[in-house]
């Protein structure tokens, strides 16, 4: 599968969202003599995770770990993100409908709320989310993922409506929103789909 720092990064603050606090108990970085020049988990930091690290322990630089706490607490302190991580019911629903064409089809969200929300997680690099962070969902597609899980929802028997993304730079100072796409562009979205 296809990985890259950025990816690895948002999987990791997907766990956090989808486990909860206690998961960032298990973020731990190698003491500083284990770690290359750059502060990175290298192959003595992999030895010392090897050897010493607890049981079900992530290993994560330094850096990393502190990114991912002030990432946590931006969302946490955001009080429309903490309104929906507040209201979950379920994290990570997989669901599975068949068009009348026969097709197989299914999608994952993130969490469901207990009003029938669906809320999506994203990390982007944008510093302004508000001001610029249209140029992702148009590169990502996110128009179409939404459309998609509106489908996902009819197919649950829920009423179809805006998937909720929370988004949270990955830069300083760690913006935080709680968005819903413009409807004339997840019709676009469904039309492409």
């Amino acid at each position: 599968p296809y990985s890259s720092a950025a990816l690895d990064h948002g999987n990791l603050l997907h766990r956090w969202f989808e486990e909860g606090d206690d998961f960032l108990e298990l973020l731990v970085s190698p003491p500083p003599q284990f770690l290359t020049s750059t502060g990175l988990v290298g192959k003595e930091g992999e030895r010392w995770a090897k050897n010493e690290a607890p049981e079900g322990a992530v290993i994560v630089s330094p850096k990393e770990r502190a990114q991912i706490l002030a990432e946590v607490a931006a969302v946490s302190g955001h009080p429309a993100a903490a309104e929906l991580r507040a209201a979950a019911a379920e994290h990570e629903i997989s669901v599975y409908w068949e068009t009348a064409d026969g097709d197989r089809l299914k999608c994952r969200f993130d969490q469901m709320t207990h009003d029938g929300l669906a809320v999506d997680l994203k990390t982007t690099r944008e510093q302004d989310i508000l001001a610029s962070w249209w140029k992702a969902v148009i590169d990502f597609r996110y128009h179409l993922q939404d459309a998609w899980y509106q489908q996902g929802m009819e197919a649950m028997g829920l009423v179809a409506q805006p998937l909720r993304f929370i988004v949270v730079s990955t830069s300083l100072p760690h913006d935080v929103q709680v968005v819903t796409l413009p409807a004339a562009l997840v019709e676009i979205g469904r039309a492409h789909v």
